[in-house]
């Protein structure tokens, strides 16, 4: 047996009384569930103690509620997870089995938990079994009644509800709890707090809570769908009871069969340090899972949302596997036709302002002397070395850029001359980079754009779901190197040997990558080149992106989807609607920016190097990646999609994802510092 107190610390709060009046009600709470997998509570006592504060004006003693419990020897599952990794079905489904059963118990008697986690849930080492334990929240619920509970939740477990002062709760409270468990239980993944995929499902129309089945494909089809069921955002779409559940997940009454469950092997009892969790990565092949319908009322109130949805990035770098030109016949190496196989001596260079000036290459070539008989020939004086080839070609593109009104009619076209890398592996595969000169410039949300986002979304939203872009400040970005466009599916084939995306096509951006597959990318990439590959900043992403402008977007204050690809049932500014295409399309498909950039705007979102930080404030600004402090669980994200509103194809648009999250809208592109070429 053991003997629970609350400790010294809390013994000199303030507001001890209070807590000690909790502590006993968690006693009475769990007195009233007997059950073999709840933890048993043998008696309650009161001890008259010294106060552990002696300048106590008060009182010289502290009576102090004692709760004599079992002692259970085994570990919690949330150390299980940390230390061993991801569980096997069977075995874990063992587990939520005997939890769920408990916990019907503990509804039975018009309780709720309200802290279902892996770090409450022992596992004895004989028998093994899970035993739920720290009812230090458990509240009486009436069912459909709206009722009035203190705050309390754990990130990531915690359903909505739980975060409401005033609302109605039942046992799918619990239910949203335990099915995050399981999800932790199979994947080891950190999960996204339901407050924040409500804000991003509001905002994008886009839940970026992805299905197990993404991370860890041995998950099988109906657990998967049993979790995705149970984490439903609205209580009235999740199962009303645990026994429902329990049966979705296929354990609910019937016997668990025998020989199914693996021995777990429990580690030492000693405490050791707990190390941070981290998500087990699994390539794996998109399995759809239905989204969680929205509730009735919230898109009555927020009918915005039909215009598309929340996102992912991409990446993108300009690596092909055959020769490739945006236009002209394949192969074209003529020096003035624009391709990118183009190797251009004498052309105009298109600027930002759209000015052009004429760049002529000088013959460097050195005079070779006349024959001569050998009797006759003089001492050749001593030739310079030649100067080795540089490994920048200028080329100008064959697609133009351009610009648009603010009904998003294209007013002006112009040349852009860049210059690029080309680097050949053979086999048709070869990758090319961008130089980006640096500067200076204003990075953020503009008060244009913020006008247009509250007629968009309404003042409260707006102040609720942009702010992120502000404060405006300015940054200066040296010079670097960067993929003309999103890193191909042919491409990160021949890399990485595989390819994941959804929408197949050797010319299309990869997708279904995560952050953590994107940094791997970049590692291979390094070794196989001797440069140092990387993704970039978020600061380097936009000031590439800009190209010089201060419009939300590189093309003027408006977007259409005949320059992008991105949802056109919605609109920006007093652009029309336009087409939807539900898909990917190849690179380079659509006019490139000022620097020679490639679908910045829209086809899938590009991961960043950057943590996730609310706003601007402590900002870097030299243009390096913002890794100090924010939220490393969560990772940058820019550029919008195929799948989502043209507002967050926005130059300043920012949305954040798990660094383990994989969709088919999200990709990436690379990036150089100073590359040894």
């Amino acid at each position: 047996m053991v003997i629970k107190t609350l400790n010294e610390t809390v013994q000199n709060f303030p507001d001890f009384d209070q807590l000690q009046d909790d502590f006993m009600n968690e006693a009475l709470a769990i007195s009233r569930c007997q059950h073999r997998h709840i933890v048993n509570v043998h008696r309650f006592f009161t001890e008259r103690i010294p106060h552990p504060n002696p300048s106590n004006t008060r009182s010289q003693y502290l009576k102090l509620t004692c709760m004599v419990m079992e002692c259970i020897e085994g570990t919690d599952l949330g150390r299980l997870v940390r230390e061993q990794g991801k569980l096997p079905e069977a075995v874990a489904l063992h587990y939520i089995q005997q939890v769920g059963q408990a916990l019907s118990v503990v509804h039975s008697q018009g309780l709720l938990h309200r802290d279902v986690k892996p770090d409450n849930i022992m596992v004895r080492r004989n028998p093994d079994e899970a035993v739920l334990i720290d009812f230090g929240i458990a509240r009486e619920f009436i069912p459909n009644e709206t009722r009035k509970h203190t705050f309390a939740a754990t990130p990531g477990y915690a359903p909505i509800e739980q975060y409401e002062e005033e609302a109605k709760r039942g046992a799918f409270t619990d239910v949203y709890a335990l099915a995050a468990t399981l999800y932790h239980l199979l994947t080891g993944a950190l999960l996204p707090d339901s407050t924040r995929r409500e804000n991003r499902l509001l905002k994008y129309k886009r839940d970026i809570l992805e299905p197990p089945q993404v991370i860890n494909r041995a998950v099988s089809d109906r657990v998967n769908a049993a979790i995705m069921k149970g984490m439903a955002l609205r209580p009235e779409y999740r199962p009303q009871t645990m026994a429902e559940w329990l049966e979705l997940l296929g354990v609910g009454s019937k016997p668990k069969p025998k020989g199914v469950v693996p021995p777990i092997v429990h580690p030492a009892p000693a405490p050791q340090p707990r190390p941070s969790a981290a998500p087990t990565l699994v390539v794996a092949p998109r399995r759809p899972i239905a989204p969680s319908p929205v509730a009735a009322s919230s898109l009555s109130r927020r009918s915005w949302l039909k215009w598309a949805g929340l996102g992912g990035v991409g990446v993108v770098m300009a690596l092909l596997v055959r020769p490739w030109e945006f236009g002209g016949e394949t192969g074209a190496t003529d020096s003035t036709n624009g391709s990118l196989e183009g190797n251009s001596t004498n052309v105009d260079r298109g600027t930002v302002d759209g000015t052009a000036t004429e760049v002529t290459e000088a013959d460097n070539t050195p005079e070779i002397p006349a024959s001569a008989e050998p009797e006759t020939q003089p001492e050749p004086e001593p030739q310079p070395e030649p100067e080795p080839a540089s490994p920048w070609e200028r080329i100008t593109l064959d697609k133009e850029a351009v610009d648009v009104n603010s009904e998003g009619t294209i007013v002006r076209s112009y040349p852009v001359t860049v210059d690029i890398h080309v680097e050949d592996w053979g086999n048709g595969v070869q990758f090319r980079l961008v130089r980006i000169p640096g500067g200076t410039f204003w990075m953020g949300q503009t008060e244009s754009e913020k006008q247009e986002l509250i007629r968009l979304v309404g003042e409260d939203n707006s102040q609720n779901w942009y702010t992120d872009e502000l404060p405006r400040h300015q940054v200066t970005v040296p010079t670097f190197f960067m993929g003309m466009v999103t890193v191909t599916q042919a491409v990160y084939e021949a890399v990485m040997g595989e390819n994941p995306s959804e929408f197949k096509g050797s010319d299309r951006p990869v997708e279904y990558v995560s952050w953590h597959d994107a940094i791997a990318f970049c590692q291979q990439l390094s070794d196989r080149t001797g440069n140092p590959y990387r993704l970039p900043s978020e600061a380097e992403w936009e000031y590439a992106c800009r190209a010089g402008t201060t419009t939300p977007f590189h093309f003027g204050e408006t977007i259409t989807t005949a320059i992008a690809n991105y949802s056109g049932n919605s609109t920006y500014g007093n652009a029309p609607k336009g087409e939807y295409r539900k898909q990917t399309t190849p690179v380079g498909s659509f006019p490139p920016n000022a620097f020679g950039l490639f679908e910045m705007h829209g086809n899938v979102w590009e991961w960043c190097a950057d943590h996730w930080h609310d706003n601007y404030s402590g900002a870097p600004t030299d243009g390096s990646a913002w890794i100090e402090g924010g939220e490393s669980d969560w990772r940058v994200v820019r550029g919008g999609s195929w799948d989502f509103n043209p507002d967050a194809c926005r130059s300043a648009c920012r949305n954040d994802l798990t660094p383990g999250h994989r969709s088919d809208f999200i990709g990436f592109r690379v990036v150089v510092s100073a590359p040894g070429l």
